[in-house]
């Protein structure tokens, strides 16, 4: 769109909006704030606000929404959180969750607007305060004079990352790790941590033992977070340990997690809480205090694991299976290029998983359809955490639910919205259960692609799947008729 037009198309907006009153802008709610003034906004620096593929509404998050993502060739590039007119845009809790989501899923620019105002953020940025990261603001008095800036905005400028340009002018910021490294560091300091207190206090047991254990207890708490983000469970863990110190009895945290777990145990029904080493195991409450404070994050951000992608969650744990637990006389993480190299760890980045899928599965699809009779069976013979498992998962899923009739709408590529039913439920099972296989001679792998799998069906308090689908094992020398019997029977994999 020339820049003329487009000034001009912002100019007609700002007109029609000083031309109300001040009771008939108080009168606008959210929804006719955006439909007949954001948007068209957005429209006038050439966004395709008609086009999903471009203005995306409603990705979804576990405590709200962020109402729009905007995306170059299917890459979000800003989120668009909208307020009504004449909102207050400084609440420091709309600015946190807007900037926070942006920062959980890789993207760099957050905005937040009621019209009336345009708030722009650089969720990267390092602020304790999150109205600290602000980078531009604009008014209905400034959209005009302050056109050139605005422009930036736009989608042309955008794919030239004109605001990360204008960013880096002014000033070196303290930015924040990326939400995979950062999750990783802290993964890296709590397996240090815990290591060195089970083996302190749990001598009898193996360095190895130790350290598989350590890696059930971290998956154990994150597959509790993420239900606490999707509120599937109310928030136990930090109930925990406030009241342990409400208390003074720090005793309550390692009680109060084996109660916890076999509660889960009950009924989710799910290997992940199965009684095991890790529930006979001692600790003092130091480690397992800072663990549970640290998976609700930090002053200057907060963990959504229901935000957290997939294949963010892949990457963290491929980085955490490469690495090793040194002597226990001096416990430390460290990364094994020795490891790495006999158990071909190696993380698939994502554009690439989403390519190969489409390629397999997309097309299978696209060729055969989804039979109940016959579903297609999806094997990869060295899983790792599951990323290209998650991917098959999520392509079978969207295919199926599109054309299988549901009492509401099939739900979209977002989760964690509150609106899962039990037949969402169903066929995610029915998928986990009977398309999806994984072999990997890395038990630790064959342990976190169970759990990444089993957190694509937990949006509902019910029974999960044992996933024996995942099997440890080293495909070259797999028994293929023993281990997947029925499988083969009927003529074996289809992809």
């Amino acid at each position: 769109m020339p820049l003329d037009t487009a000034y001009a198309e912002v100019a007609g907006l700002v007109k029609r909006f000083k031309a109300l009153s001040g009771p008939a802008r108080k009168a606008f709610n959210e929804d006719n704030t955006r439909k007949d003034f954001i948007l068209p906004l957005f429209r006038a620096l050439d966004w395709k606000i008609d086009h999903s593929a471009e203005v995306s509404a409603e990705e979804k998050v576990s405590r709200g929404f962020v109402d729009f993502a905007f995306r170059l060739n299917g890459v979000p590039r800003f989120f668009l959180e909208t307020k009504r007119m004449s909102e207050n845009l400084t609440k420091p809790e709309w600015v946190r969750q807007t900037v926070d989501y942006a920062w959980i899923k890789g993207v760099t620019w957050a905005l937040l607007s009621g019209f009336e105002g345009l708030r722009v953020f650089n969720a990267d940025w390092k602020e304790y305060n999150p109205l600290q990261a602000q980078f531009i603001e604009f008014t209905v008095d400034t959209y005009l004079p302050d056109f050139e800036r605005l422009w930036w905005l736009s989608k042309t400028e955008t794919a030239l990352g004109r605001l990360d340009r204008e960013a880096e002018k002014v000033g070196k910021k303290i930015k924040r790790l990326p939400v995979n490294l950062h999750l990783f560091d802290d993964l890296r300091a709590w397996r240090q941590d815990l290591f060195t207190e089970f083996h302190q206090y749990n001598a009898q047991w193996s360095p190895a033992q130790i350290d598989e254990a350590v890696l059930k207890l971290l998956n154990r708490l994150i597959f509790i977070r993420t239900l606490e983000d999707r509120q599937v469970e109310a928030v136990q863990l930090k109930a925990l340990v406030h009241e342990a110190q409400e208390r003074h009895d720090y005793e309550l945290i390692l009680t109060g997690l084996r109660t916890l777990f076999r509660r889960f145990d009950d009924l989710y029904d799910s290997e992940l809480f199965r009684a095991g080493l890790i529930d006979q195991l001692y600790a003092t409450s130091q480690p397992l205090e800072k663990i549970i404070t640290g998976l609700y994050g930090s002053s200057y951000f907060g963990y959504d694991f229901n935000a957290i992608d997939a294949d963010v969650l892949g990457a963290v744990y491929e980085q955490y299976l490469g690495h090793i637990i040194t002597t226990p006389q001096a416990a430390e993480v460290v990364e094994k290029r020795a490891k790495r190299k006999s158990q071909g760890i190696f993380y698939t980045p994502t554009f690439v998983v989403k390519y190969i899928v489409q390629q397999t599965v997309g097309k299978y699809l696209a060729e055969h359809g989804y039979s109940e009779a016959h579903p297609p069976r999806v094997l990869d013979m060295a899983c790792g955490s599951g990323s290209f498992l998650i991917e098959a998962f999520d392509t079978l899923d969207r295919f199926v639910a599109a054309r299988r009739p549901s009492p509401r709408p099939a739900p979209s590529q977002g989760e964690g919205d509150g609106e899962v039913t039990i037949y969402d439920h169903a066929r995610r099972l029915e998928i986990l259960q009977q398309c999806i296989f994984g072999v990997d001679k890395d038990p630790q792998a064959v342990e976190v692609a169970r759990l990444n799998l089993l957190l694509k069906a937990s949006f509902q308090p019910a029974r999960l799947p044992l996933l024996q689908n995942i099997t440890h094992a080293d495909s070259l020398r797999l028994d293929w008729d023993g281990e997947f019997k029925e499988v083969m029977k009927d003529g074996g994999f289809d992809i």
